[in-house]
């Protein structure tokens, strides 16, 4: 069973009657910029999917958002009033893949993160305020995919990515605030894509041979470093 609600402008909370779908599958609320909240999720225990575009006026997830044993792909997308995400999200114990995009006033995410076991994938896009990722990164040793775009506020990258032992793709892209690569990334042995574009401090530090953080990353199988244009490459 899935639940598509759109184009509800004028909506402002949904019927309680919602959270008591015990079979419901999937669950996608878009363009209803009057929504404030979620109604209680505790008993969407077979919830698979859920995801939340343009809900201008939601500022919070749920914090029962734990109880969604069974989900397995979260997206929240242009929600411009969203400020934080509730610490039980690192509950979601099935969750595979966790994008996060346009939400302009989120400033941070969840520090920990240790009970995500199975995440693989995790996009975090175009959230300007995020000035840092958690440490609880570390303890994410399932996650294969990264990608960090569109984050300006971003000055640091945790060191912890040397733990990060099933990472395979790693995705920088307009980040302009962020200065270097930490030096565990040198250790990242599972890491077999890296891409930097549009983060000129990094392209500058990352020249093959000559930059300062190319030790870091010349282990890389395929290293792709600038503009599609003009990217300059490593292949070994």
């Amino acid at each position: 069973m899935s639940v598509t609600i759109s184009s509800c402008p004028k909506l402002r909370a949904l019927p309680p009657s919602l959270g008591k779908l015990i079979n419901l599958k999937s669950l996608t609320i878009r363009w209803s910029k009057e929504l404030t909240s979620l109604p209680e999720l505790q008993n969407l225990t077979s919830l698979d999917s859920l995801e939340i575009i343009e809900c201008d006026s939601l500022a919070t997830l749920p914090e029962d958002i734990q109880t969604l044993s069974s989900l397995r792909t979260l997206s929240i997308e242009n929600c411009n009033s969203l400020t934080s995400l509730p610490h039980n999200l690192q509950f979601l114990t099935s969750l595979e893949h966790l994008t996060i995009m346009y939400c302009p006033k989120l400033t941070s995410l969840p520090e920990d993160l240790q009970h995500l076991f199975s995440l693989k994938s995790l996009s975090i896009l175009n959230c300007p305020g995020v000035a840092s990722l958690p440490g609880g990164l570390k303890y994410v040793t399932t996650l294969q995919n990264l990608e960090i775009r569109g984050c300006s506020g971003l000055k640091g990258f945790p060191d912890c990515v040397a733990n990060l032992n099933s990472l395979r793709s790693l995705t920088l892209t307009d980040c302009d605030n962020l200065t270097s690569l930490p030096g565990g990334l040198q250790y990242a042995s599972s890491l077999q894509h890296l891409s930097i574009r549009e983060c000129p401090i990094l392209e500058e530090r990352c020249k093959k041979d000559t930059g300062e953080d190319w030790l870091k990353i010349n282990h890389i199988s395929h290293v792709y470093i600038g503009s599609p244009n003009f990217a300059s490459s490593s292949s070994h």
